[in-house]
């Protein structure tokens, strides 16, 4: 996974509150992995100023089940952001 560091945090914390990040649940996943082979997997990881962190993620067969909502847009927006840092 790469790491990138965020240098406007008013940036980001803007984004993580329009999709509610705050809100979402530490973990979407509701299946074992041992009973599937092929799947879709997500996490995300935040690191705050004060070296704490938070994860939130999921897996299992049906992305739909295993993301938040609006989750799809989210992720757009990320990279949108973060491309624009790395530019």
């Amino acid at each position: 996974h790469d790491v990138v560091i965020m240098e406007n945090a008013k940036i980001v914390i803007k984004l993580l509150e329009k999709y509610n990040v705050q809100h979402w649940n530490r973990d979407y996943t509701f299946e074992d992995p041992q009973t599937y082979e092929d799947g879709y997997g997500w996490s995300l990881w935040l690191q705050f100023e004060d070296g704490t962190v938070k994860r939130h993620s999921g897996s299992g067969t049906s992305k739909k089940d295993i993301t938040p909502e609006k989750f799809d847009d989210f992720v757009h927006d990320l990279r949108r952001l973060v491309a624009a840092v790395l530019d």
